[in-house]
């Protein structure tokens, strides 16, 4: 799950959501029953091929935290 994203970074992104999805109006549970995390990563801007693109970010501010939420799998 880390992948691209730091320790730290997760660590920050499933604290301040609250475990909770961030897409307006959903409550479902980042951290499930079990502790098994349905929340996944996402960029709000992202890649080229994609219709949130920016082509003013670099990869690395892709990455970063300012660009990062937890959404649902539904969400996603």
């Amino acid at each position: 799950m880390t992948g691209d994203y730091s320790i730290i970074t997760i660590k920050r992104l499933f604290t301040l959501s609250g475990n909770v999805c961030a897409f307006p109006n959903c409550n479902t549970d980042m951290i499930g029953e079990n502790f098994i995390i349905v929340g996944q990563i996402c960029h709000i801007e992202e890649k080229e091929t994609s219709a949130r693109f920016n082509s003013n970010r670099t990869e690395g501010q892709r990455s970063s935290f300012d660009n990062l939420i937890l959404l649902c799998p539904t969400h996603r």
